[in-house]
């Protein structure tokens, strides 16, 4: 085991206007004002094209259509819903709005997406009227509250734009913005290492310090789910395909209540939304090759993801060590389905695989891999969002020489999460967010004492079999053959959590994010309590200056300098690690929309840390 954990560290290094019966809407209609929005500029989608919308064969009679509309960052409506109408109107109303297109609604000249509605209106045709008649259009109207009631003309539309919020003391990159930046491969992930307070553990390995924390203690998420294993083995890349993220936020420290269990930073991605249309990319390199195909399902109801990536590193590696093969691969797929327009199922399944070996003697020195599927209900609720999910997890690593002098043992972890979340504003100043979720996850030990027989302790922590017992080990002192077993000791674990912030904003130089967490850790007959305070800022304090505060305390199960899959220490009866962190900086905006941040930062372990 004397040799294990050097390999280990080794590996590491428009508004709309109505349509009359069978004729084209006008497209040069536009609203005159628009609602406030919460932060920046906010300008409305303006309409750039519609279809005829056609008279329902078999209707009679005129008839009016409110349409809820949902207009996505490139202009495509990504959904509408009818708010008012009868069919068979409605039906007509809604599946012509869905070919409309806009130049999208912006904020500070950054396309969002944003909710309209539209009034659409019906009438037959007379038979001495000819087709080429002249459309109607009804100016757009505003958003009314409640229940929909009927649109006055000549009123201006409120915008509802929708997605995550900018977050104080947060880097967003957009999954766009990667493909420019040199380095980062169109990988996302890898522009993290260019980001103030981040460090590499070894240059040119994806393995960084956040703040002074070391790589264990950064938290890898997406959609919500934690990610083992972000990068592949040595320089690789990410285990997720860079065109099924949407953006990923950076939080060197002071995040939402949403994250936690950290005591680094949390790197957060998102995934793409449902397609429009079919689409497909690939990619092919000296070292690997990958491919992403996604497509809308039952009439843009449902849609399919595939995406995986197989990598042949050992055609450059070759050249520099001979000796070593790595291989690795990854997948992912998603599959989604809208039984309501408030309502969304999807599943999502991803995982990866590395694994090193020596060629020269036929051994494998080291070996990962993980795997998780996620089951979610997503629900929009009046001014909001709720989602239910629950998680299956398998997480594998191997270290050690499987034909050398010391043993070989490999962690299993099986596991289960529940977890809910809700955001609502409670006002136009105040945005509630909160959720609670437990996870319960099983680690077995299985050691390799010779190439043909394997010793698995229980998970009650009592002697392996079928091969012989461990050898005692002294207090303060490991062995080779016992070390494994101290850290590493089948065994069941339980981590359960609430918390909940408010987005405060009384006015507009003023947002402020309280955030509270509360955590408990069982492990064994260790359980193992954690309060988490955080409080962020931003303050305008001139026109286009901001000055930035956060602060707060953080915890964490016991890490190694790395992370590995599966590889969580049984060390919680000795404490949890607790940092406590600190920011203060100003942000700038410069011409062209731009901002620019300069902050000063602390992190400070607490004495728990020292001790685990």
């Amino acid at each position: 085991m004397r040799a294990v954990l050097p390999i280990a560290l080794a590996i590491a290094c428009a508004p709309l206007v109505a349509a009359t019966a069978r004729a084209q809407p006008k497209t040069d209609a536009q609203p005159k004002t628009a609602a406030p929005a919460p932060a920046g500029k906010l300008v409305a989608p303006r309409q750039i094209s519609a279809p005829v919308v056609p008279y329902p064969e078999g209707a009679s009679g005129d008839a009016v259509v409110v349409v809820q509309l949902v207009v996505d960052v490139d202009g495509s409506v990504a959904s509408a819903t009818v708010v008012e109408g009868e069919e068979p109107f409605a039906s007509a109303a809604r599946a012509s709005a869905m070919d409309f297109r806009f130049d999208p609604a912006t904020r500070d000249g950054v396309p969002v997406r944003a909710t309209i509605r539209a009034r659409i209106e019906f009438h037959p045709r007379p038979a001495e009227t000819p087709a080429e008649t002249a459309p109607v259009a009804a100016p757009p109207a505003p958003v009314p509250p409640g229940a929909p009631k009927p649109l006055v003309p000549g009123q201006p539309v409120d915008i509802v734009v929708e997605g995550e919020r900018k977050e104080v003391a947060t880097t967003t990159i957009g999954g766009g913005e990667v493909k420019i930046l040199p380095g980062a491969f169109g990988d996302p992930f890898r522009v993290i290492e260019a980001l103030p307070g981040v460090t590499p553990l070894i240059s040119g390995l994806p393995f960084f310090y956040v703040r002074g924390a070391p790589p264990g203690n950064t938290g890898y998420l997406i959609d919500g789910v934690k990610v083992p294993m972000l990068f592949h083995l040595g320089a690789g890349p990410s285990v997720l395909a860079p065109g099924l993220i949407d953006r990923v936020d950076f939080h060197p420290g002071g995040y939402p209540a949403r994250y936690g269990r950290f005591t680094g930073g949390i790197v957060a991605g998102e995934t793409v939304g449902a397609p429009k249309r079919l689409r497909g990319e690939w990619n092919v390199r000296l070292f690997d090759a990958s491919a992403l195909v996604e497509s809308p399902l039952a009439a843009g109801k449902g849609e399919a993801l595939a995406a995986g990536r197989y990598g042949y590193p050992g055609l450059l590696l070759s050249i520099f060590s001979p000796d070593v093969s790595l291989q690795y691969w990854d997948y992912q797929l998603r599959a989604g389905y809208r039984p309501t327009e408030r309502d969304r199922i999807s599943v999502f399944f991803f995982g990866a695989y590395d694994k090193l070996r020596d060629k020269k003697h036929d051994t494998t020195l080291f070996d990962a891999q993980f795997h998780r599927g996620d089951l979610r209900w997503d629900r929009t609720i009046p001014g909001g969002n709720v989602r239910v999910a629950a998680t299956l997890m398998f997480d594998q690593s191997g270290l050690g020489d499987d034909g050398g002098d010391d043993d070989r043992f490999k962690v299993q972890m099986h596991g289960v999460g529940l977890r809910a979340e809700m955001d609502k504003r409670l006002d136009p100043a105040v945005l509630f967010r909160g959720g609670a979720d437990v996870w319960f996850e099983r680690y077995r030990l299985v050691i390799t004492d010779d190439v043909s027989r394997e010793t698995a302790p229980p998970a009650t922590g009592g002697p392996p079999r079928p091969g012989p017992a461990a050898e005692p080990v002294a207090e303060g002192t490991t062995s080779s053959s016992n070390e494994p077993r101290v850290l590493f000791p089948s065994r069941a674990d339980v981590i359960a959590g609430a918390r909940a912030d408010l987005v405060l904003k009384p006015t507009d130089r003023v947002e402020l994010v309280p955030v509270v967490r509360i955590d408990v850790f069982s492990q064994g007959n260790a359980t193992v309590p954690a309060i988490d305070p955080r409080l962020a800022a931003r303050l305008r304090v001139a026109r286009k200056v901001w000055s930035i505060t956060t602060l707060g305390v953080t915890h964490q199960t016991p890490a190694f300098l790395v992370p590995f899959p599966g590889l969580r220490v049984a060390t919680l009866d000795r404490g949890l690690q607790e940092a406590f962190q600190m920011a203060q900086g100003v942000e700038v905006e410069l011409p062209g929309k731009p901002r620019a941040t300069a902050c000063t930062r602390a992190t400070r372990p607490g004495a728990a840390s020292d001790r685990a």
